[in-house]
């Protein structure tokens, strides 16, 4: 079975006084539904969570729906260091790619 994870950004969540502050923005709940859609269970996770040593391995995609460049490296970064291949590069966010998929 597949491991995935989709990474988001640490933002405010829940309820406000003046609404609901939703955790995943459209783009984030656009790749969960369609990963979810195809079969692939998908967890979701903070970056700064993915971050620590203790989650980083054993994930066979990492998905990034709205990557900034650190976030993008960071995820380079643990799938390398376990052996993972990387599709693509933090450079390419240079091209605008508006979603990023790594696997191993």
């Amino acid at each position: 079975m597949i491991r995935a994870v989709l990474l988001v950004p640490e933002r405010a969540a829940g309820w406000r006084p003046e609404g609901v502050l939703p955790l995943l923005n459209p783009a984030e709940n656009g790749a969960h539904a369609a990963l979810s859609a195809a079969g692939v269970p998908l967890e979701v996770m903070s970056e700064a969570t993915f971050r620590s040593s203790a989650v980083q391995s054993g994930w066979d995609l990492v998905v990034l729906a709205c990557p900034t460049v650190d976030s993008c490296r960071a995820a380079e970064s643990a799938l390398e260091s376990t052996s993972g291949e990387v599709a693509g590069s933090a450079e390419d966010l240079d091209g605008g790619l508006p979603s990023r998929s790594l696997g191993r």
